[in-house]
């Protein structure tokens, strides 16, 4: 895990020296600490400038710092390629020589002899930018899941990236505006805004998109080329048992990849069923004694203390809670903003935030997370909707139904997931039904939301499988990932996520749906599969809590300081009725949906008076 920027185009646009040192000392401040370099290149009208800060994981010897050079190419990396001991021998065979350990290299040899072919054969979390000296072509990538973020900014035929927004400004020198669309999406969909589009929250300035690759050439600009898409190929022949076996299979070989590290692992611990997958799988099959931290609420009904202290019992790592307790709030989220150059997705962010804290005080580089285990094996409550939806019309659904009737309905908090009717007309009449929020907050805005006329991807032809990968690829996932490198990278950690595996993913898409959803037990297969590394109180539990917080639990929402920041911006104020805004900050018990609406422009409020 590390940071890289850089600069493909006309030599007399090359960045300047200055603005390539500032860029490199932001980029060593937290991303990658222990080196930070540049190489820069120029034939005729030609030039590109390759910069890395390194966080070393694999091979912390000064021989793996990067950019790194052999006779046939140059690469800056960030990531991790996780299949890095399995490729290595196939380049070896090919008649590879190797000087080092590192997944880096392995990463160079395999793009010198096979190009970009190559991508299909990683496993990793990367964003590179890649020069071959044979062909003078430069391949920038980025991952299958947006696991590492990778932003650019394109005029003519000159090309800038970076993993930061703000790195990327500084190597450009030039301030670019904070884009109203953008702020309107966010305030309209939350954190499904964040990755739905290629747009940041600054004009001009986008994501680079996932499982894709480009080449530049000659200052010529290729289009995104995918070099892998998703595959739903539902098997109807395997049984329920096969499922199982298929699925314990892929993500032991997934977790053991992403155990690989040269420096001691930690773990998120809950009692969900995803993080005490991993935990289970890396101590009862791997013998793998990581160090658990824990996020401790202060509201109870959230409070998951009695299933994380029944996966103690089977663990012999060392455990850590973890309270909310900033003394200034407001400077740290202002600091994350500042340094990331966007908002925090959720209030769930900031408990984040607080666990890297920790971890980061007991010199810990390496976390592992259980984030896409709930959009893999259909794990939260909208999924048994989207569910219902799918098999309206077959035998199974009136016993789906009071399946879900008796044993979900009653424990969902959300009355508009309880509404099965009302789901299904928003789903008949294609009106965003899966963001149930929307109805909500649109009250407390004072514009109307632009139809996304951008065309989404389709997954499947069934309903429940297609919205699951939506989520996976397009929303949920990668908003949250999005946040997590933020937070990480600012703490100086690298967050790995074992259920985001492409063997994995298309494993499980292999499995038919109902094996997902028996007896509306949700993530039934998941659970099937961890009898022998997760206790069974863990993996019977039905109620779907999650990381939980009360932004009044963070900040003093009635304060001055608070309330200066949060309307202190005219045109963030136009955007919202600040009456009905201000009342909502007096309710006693503020709904979910609210609290998520006040942390979101919150956030903005950050922003604009840090860039606008």
């Amino acid at each position: 895990m590390c940071a890289i920027a850089g600069f493909v185009g006309k030599a007399n646009h090359l960045p300047k020296s200055e603005n390539i040192s500032k860029c490199l000392k932001a980029m060593r401040s937290r991303r990658g600490p222990d080196s930070a370099e540049s190489y820069i290149h120029k034939i005729g009208d030609f030039s590109f400038a390759f910069l890395q800060a390194r966080l070393s994981i694999i091979d912390p010897n000064p021989r793996s710092k990067q950019p790194m050079e052999d006779d046939e190419g140059v690469i800056s990396f960030s990531g991790e390629i996780y299949n890095y001991v399995e490729i290595k021998k196939m380049c070896e065979a090919r008649g590879a020589s190797f000087k080092t350990e590192s997944d880096t290299e392995v990463l160079l040899k395999s793009l010198n002899l096979l190009g970009e072919k190559a991508l299909e054969l990683l496993d990793g979390d990367w964003a590179f930018s890649y020069f071959n000296k044979k062909t003078k072509q430069v391949l920038i990538s980025r991952d299958r899941f947006s696991i590492k973020p990778l932003f650019y900014y394109k005029k003519n035929n000159n090309f800038y990236f970076a993993s930061n927004i703000n790195h990327l400004f500084l190597l450009i020198g030039e301030k670019f505006e904070i884009d109203i669309t953008k702020v309107k999406s966010f305030l309209n969909f939350g954190f499904k805004a964040f990755s739905s589009e290629p747009k940041t929250f600054f004009s001009k300035i986008l994501n680079f998109p996932r499982s894709s690759f480009i080449v530049i050439e000659n200052n010529n600009i290729s289009d995104p080329k995918k070099f892998w898409k998703p595959k739903i190929n539902i098997n109807n022949k395997l049984s329920y048992h096969e499922s199982v076996e298929i699925v314990k299979s892929k993500l032991i070989d997934s977790t053991k990849m992403r155990l690989r590290s040269d420096f001691p692992i930690t773990c998120l611990l809950s009692g969900g069923i995803d993080s005490s997958a991993i935990s289970g799988i890396s101590k009862k099959i791997f013998g793998k004694d990581l160090h658990y931290y824990s996020y401790k609420p202060k509201n109870k009904n959230y409070d998951e203390t009695n299933l994380i202290n029944e996966n103690l019992k089977s663990l012999s790592g060392k455990h850590q809670f973890v309270e909310l307790d900033f003394n200034d709030s407001l400077q740290e989220l202002k600091n994350l903003i500042v340094d990331g150059g966007s908002p925090l997705n959720s209030l769930s962010s900031f408990a984040f935030h607080r666990l890297c804290k920790e971890i980061k005080s007991n010199d810990y580089r390496v976390v592992l997370s259980g984030v896409g285990g709930d959009e893999l094996f259909a794990g939260n409550y909208i999924d048994h909707l989207n569910y219902l939806v799918s098999v309206k019309d077959k035998k199974i659904f009136q016993k789906a139904y009071q399946n879900w009737e008796s044993q979900i309905k009653p424990i969902i908090r959300s009355p508009i997931l309880k509404d099965y009717t009302g789901f299904l007309k928003k789903v008949e009449n294609n009106d965003n039904a899966t963001w149930h929020e929307r109805d909500l907050i649109k009250s407390f805005l004072n514009f109307e939301i632009e139809k996304n006329d951008q065309e989404k991807e389709q997954y499947s032809e069934d309903f429940f499988r297609n919205e699951l990968s939506r989520c996976l690829f397009e929303e949920n996932v990668p908003s949250h990932l999005f946040s997590m490198d933020q937070i990480a990278m600012y703490h100086s950690i690298e967050s790995r996520y074992p259920f985001l595996s492409p063997d994995l993913y298309e494993a499980v898409n292999t499995i038919p749906s109902e094996f997902l959803m028996k007896s509306s037990l949700s993530k039934s297969i998941l659970r099937d599969s961890l009898k022998k590394s997760v206790p069974d109180k863990v993996l019977t539990s039905n109620n779907k809590i999650g990381f939980y917080c009360d932004v009044a639990e963070i900040f003093e929402i009635n304060s001055k300081k608070f309330q200066d920041l949060l309307f202190n911006n005219s045109k963030l104020n136009s955007l919202i009725n600040i009456k009905l805004f201000k009342n909502l900050l007096q309710k006693k018990a503020i709904d979910v949906p609210e609290l998520k609406l006040i942390f979101n422009f919150l956030n903005l409020a950050t922003l604009y008076e840090a860039y606008d």
